[in-house]
């Protein structure tokens, strides 16, 4: 009988691990495709970027044409596009109308439709998407990655961030939380002045609001930029970069006791953050969480302070799939155990709505996106199967693998044209997040 046990163990082991051979097959052709789609977009000087099918970007914001309030916005500097037509994402009409000298719309000769514009938080999640492919893997792959992280590399500025001097105003915390993943994930010798920077940089964000009075809050999350409203995309975005160079600021890499504290300090104080973008009235005490629909317990929203508004409306209150992901994941990474209240009533929500066939809460907004949340979340929680509200078992990982075969490309890259939210029917950005979605499997 023993003997009998002992086959049957044999092959049903067997058999696990031809379903995980095949699976990986399946993996390796959609990135085999993937990466030759993106390293056909390269640039020469080794980026990815922005780029849209017409139009300006974001037509004439200012200089005597419409802009973003119809009117009254001052002249501003040349801009990137070329002035002439119809503003907008791809050529529909936008923002302004594309015909002032300044805004964005500005001068001829600038960036013109269809062109790119490099971009380094573009050019480091193509750079994780295709560290885990086979293509990324070959001696010609690592030449055009170094090529890539060289760039990045090179948008450091002298306040320790890394972006495009473009977006100084809007985008340094987003960017270099991006940035500083590539390059942890590259793990250069030669980066490591500019990895140790960019932490420093994300570690001294002042994220109280400009019109706080409040000088050192027991919450705070991450805006796009210091003192900018934070929300959870940027503040799970910021959390892994700091999670994967949490060892610098320790013992061998660092004798300093006080950053190691300092580092403690900003968890602290960003999972009380996300703890207050979650719907649970256990832990949650805010005003809108009343107000939230009771199906959506458990569920994380974008921003606790849009909900808080007089007018805020049912989809500022609605928690949805990208999010809840996000800041689950950031629970983890920030040592919450496992049987605590916010870790349970989440996954009990990811049950409720599990689902790969949209962003569930938003459809079919920002669906790239919630693979990458998706595929990250649950490779961290080291889950195998999920069961879902119905009883139904999924094995998530060949679920996340047959979504993405079936909205691949003949050309092997990935856009979403159902929705342009979030600029997700750029295709270079949708196709890097399925990159770094199957990279966790």
């Amino acid at each position: 009988m023993k003997k009998v046990l002992n086959l049957a163990l044999l092959f049903l082991c067997m058999g696990v691990l031809a379903q995980d051979a095949a699976l990986k097959a399946r993996i390796e052709v959609l990135q085999a495709k993937a990466a030759t789609y993106m390293f056909s977009k390269q640039m020469e000087n080794g980026a990815w970027g922005v780029s849209m099918p017409g139009g300006g970007f974001r037509g004439g914001r200012g200089g005597g044409a419409p802009g973003v309030g119809g009117e009254g916005n001052p002249p501003g500097r040349p801009g990137f596009g070329d002035g002439k037509g119809p503003g907008g994402f791809g050529g529909r009409p936008g923002f302004g109308d594309g015909k002032g000298p300044g805004g964005f719309g500005g001068r001829p000769g600038g960036w013109k439709p269809g062109m790119a514009m490099a971009n380094p938080a573009i050019t480091s999640l193509a750079i994780i998407g295709l560290m885990d492919t086979t293509a990324g893997k070959t001696a010609e792959g690592k030449a055009k990655l170094d090529k890539a992280l060289d760039y990045v590399v090179s948008c450091k500025q002298a306040d320790r961030t890394i972006m495009e001097p473009r977006d100084r105003r809007t985008y340094p915390v987003y960017s270099t939380s991006i940035c500083l993943l590539a390059l942890a994930k590259a793990n250069r010798p030669q980066d490591m002045s500019v990895i140790r920077a960019a932490r420093d940089y994300l570690l001294s964000v002042d994220p109280t609001p400009e019109d706080s009075d409040v000088e050192n809050p027991p919450s705070a999350g991450f805006g796009y930029g210091k003192r900018q409203r934070a929300d959870l995309n940027n503040t799970a975005w910021v959390l892994e970069a700091l999670a994967a160079t949490d060892h610098l600021d320790r013992e061998p890499f660092s004798k300093d006791p006080e950053k190691a504290k300092k580092a403690e300090i900003a968890w602290d104080k960003a999972l009380a953050f996300i703890t207050s973008c979650q719907n649970l009235a256990e832990t949650n005490q805010s005003a809108w969480v009343k107000s939230a629909p009771a199906e959506d317990k458990g569920g994380f929203i974008y921003c606790p302070e849009d909900a808080l508004r007089e007018n805020a409306d049912a989809q500022m209150l609605r928690s949805y799939g990208s999010m809840t992901y996000s800041g689950l994941k950031s629970l983890i990474y920030a040592r919450v155990k496992p049987d605590d209240v916010r870790v349970v009533n989440a996954k009990e929500w990811i049950k409720r709505y599990y689902t790969l066939e949209e962003n569930p809460g938003v459809g079919q907004a920002g669906y790239y996106y919630y693979l990458h949340t998706f595929g990250k979340c649950l490779g961290v929680l080291k889950m195998d199967t999920i069961v879902d509200a119905k009883g139904n078992s999924h094995d998530w990982r060949a679920e996340l693998v047959e979504a993405a075969e079936k909205r691949q490309a003949p050309d092997g890259s990935w856009t979403n044209d159902k929705s342009g939210r979030w600029w997700e029917n750029m295709t270079e950005l949708a196709t890097s997040y399925v990159l770094m979605a199957l990279g966790n499997i």
